[in-house]
């Protein structure tokens, strides 16, 4: 895409040349540049590529629903499957598996699951019951109503915080994760980035 420079100049100043999440990604990577095959930019290119794909898609659908009083329920997930690398980081789709807790890997070559430990077969369970309620109740804490303290056994009955819905005056999104309990989280990571991504629908074609 071709973008006028006054507006090249913000992006650039928008997503500044920081190796550290979560300015720059895959996470996965941590502070650690990206391999010099991928050149010095890779984490910075590849966090204004996925918010100009999905993220400042998907906040912006949050922002207009919550804004409209219509309940939206937002999500980050951060488990790692097997098959996937820690340059590639967590991946489009990856979380499908999870969803419908394929922990077998029927279809999926590899098994996403295969050589992972307890938690990530928790973590299908825990993501398949929540999406399981939302379709049935249009809340995906439903199924918590026998247990409100849904807490993860593979992590050691830590228990797991509820999926709020999403509010302009605080947005908060949940983060599924396998290496620790899952968790919520402001939903304001690169802020200036997407701000103006989201600002700019046309010139974006959306």
């Amino acid at each position: 895409m071709n973008l006028p420079i006054s507006i090249a100049n913000e992006i650039i100043a928008a997503y500044p040349q920081d190796s550290c999440p979560p300015n720059a990604i895959p996470q996965t990577l941590g502070c650690n540049p990206a391999q010099a095959s991928s050149g010095a930019l890779y984490k910075t290119a590849a966090a204004y590529y996925g918010d100009t794909v999905f993220i400042a898609n998907r906040r912006l659908t949050c922002q207009t629903w919550a804004s409209n009083n219509i309940p939206a329920y937002c999500y980050r997930f951060n488990a790692l499957p097997n098959g996937q690398t820690i340059a590639n980081g967590v991946r489009h789709f990856v979380e499908v598996a999870f969803v419908f807790d394929s922990v077998l890997g029927l279809g999926y070559n590899p098994n996403p699951f295969a050589s992972r430990p307890p938690s990530y077969a928790a973590l299908a369970k825990f993501m398949s019951d929540s999406w399981v309620s939302f379709v049935v109740d249009q809340d995906p804490n439903s199924f918590r109503a026998a247990a409100p303290v849904y807490v993860n056994s593979s992590l050691g009955n830590v228990s797991i915080p509820s999926w709020p819905r999403y509010d302009n005056a605080m947005p908060l999104d949940f983060v599924f994760d396998a290496n620790s309990t899952s968790y919520v989280e402001p939903d304001t990571y690169r802020k200036a980035g997407i701000d103006l991504i989201n600002s700019l629908s046309v010139l974006y074609r959306r």
